[in-house]
């Protein structure tokens, strides 16, 4: 008698996610100890170090690390017409306070922080990356599912993910707001949305992807609407928390913007665009700066156009993520736009869609070799920022 087919199990997702999480923080950490044993940065007054005795961690603590440290241990202040911390949301600033308290034990408050936010980004990421193999089984299937998780590992901008930043907490807020979403536990993803508001701008952001996401499932189903839509109310709850308390502190609620739009240059327009563009070309620019922002173009734009082909294979609410993600970065200023696109999970999915297995591994090769090359930038206080 012929024995009935054994079906395949699904891959554990803590499993599937370890080797692409453990693979690439060792090779990031590597280049950076290593390249900061070869190459000392650049002496300069903006330069802080806090592990120089340490090269080990030394390399992920730099440029907007100092600020959540700020925001985490000195607090909030504003001066007119200067820059100020009031444009980086606390929640990351304040998680990696509280598990910095038991370093203190060993090491200054300042230490204490960098160290507890580089562990804090670590665990974040594979958390992020477990949650997106738990969702990825469910939506496209194992071997789809594993090269999205290689791919966002070694994409160029990865490396902020181990360094004391918030890409690593907004992603994982962003992918289990969508797999509690695809479950259908519409509060538990509200109030991560909510978290995500705290973290930073873009929060309202993966709000409205989230309110496409719901709205694509109940369409006319008024009693879902009543039942579950009313979970979206509380998700602006947080960081309209933190604009009263600008508000009450400071005399104006969004005092971020004009941080934004004035001393941190991040204006509306395409002014930036042709800035951006204008540089790739302009051979008075370091090599590295116009590399960067070559792929600040490639991989903005290069995400929209693959959740564009894909769309039918990706829900609504992750194509909403990715085109009002790209259309927010590309119209106030391409600053940081390599770290936006990180968090962009479905444009990794749609990438391994294209690639396949035959594509997968060139592209592979060639993102890790350029996520190397920038992370011994990052830990020289070079450009990438």
């Amino acid at each position: 008698m012929q024995q009935p087919r054994q079906l395949h199990a699904q891959p554990l997702p803590w499993r599937q996610a370890a080797a692409p999480w453990l693979i690439s923080r060792l090779a990031l950490f590597a280049i950076a100890w290593i390249g900061l044993s070869l190459v000392a940065p650049e002496p300069s007054p903006d330069h802080w170090r806090q592990f120089a005795d340490l090269l080990a961690l030394d390399g992920w603590a730099r440029w907007d690390s100092g600020w959540y440290a700020s925001v985490a241990l000195d607090g909030y202040s504003w001066i007119p017409g200067q820059a100020c911390n009031v444009n980086f949301f606390p929640l990351y600033a304040w998680t990696t306070l509280a598990l910095s308290l038991p370093l203190r034990l060993a090491m200054s408050p300042e230490r204490a922080f960098y160290a507890a936010g580089m562990g804090w980004s670590l665990a974040l990421f594979y958390a992020a990356l477990v949650g997106l193999a738990r969702l990825g089984n469910a939506s496209w299937g194992p071997q789809v599912t594993g090269r999205t998780l290689w791919l966002m590992a070694f994409f160029p901008f990865s490396l902020f993910f181990s360094a004391v930043y918030t890409e690593s907490l907004f992603l994982a807020l962003s992918v289990w707001a969508f797999v509690l979403a695809r479950e259908q536990r519409w509060w538990g993803a509200a109030a991560l949305v909510g978290l995500a508001g705290l973290t930073r701008v873009t929060g309202a952001v993966l709000g409205l992807a989230l309110l496409v996401e719901f709205a694509s499932v109940a369409r006319l189903d008024w009693q879902k609407w009543r039942r579950d839509g009313l979970a979206f109310v509380i998700s602006p709850l947080p960081v309209l928390g933190l604009f009263a308390y600008f508000k009450l502190q400071f005399g104006e609620p969004l005092l971020f913007l004009k941080t934004y739009t004035t001393v941190w240059d991040k204006r509306p327009g395409l002014s930036r665009l042709i800035d951006v563009l204008n540089s790739i070309r302009h051979d008075h620019d370091p090599l590295a700066l116009r590399f960067q922002n070559l792929m600040y173009v490639l991989v903005l734009f290069g995400a929209l156009a693959l959740v564009v082909w894909a769309r039918r294979r990706l829900s609504w609410g992750m194509v909403a993520l990715v085109a009002v993600s790209v259309a927010l970065v590309a119209s106030t200023g391409f600053n940081a736009a390599g770290r936006y696109t990180a968090v962009l999970f479905p444009a990794f999915a749609a990438a391994a869609m294209a690639l396949g297995e035959r594509g997968f591994k060139p592209a592979l090769v060639v993102s890790g070799a350029t996520c190397l090359w920038f992370t011994w930038d990052f830990s020289h206080w070079m450009h990438v920022t």
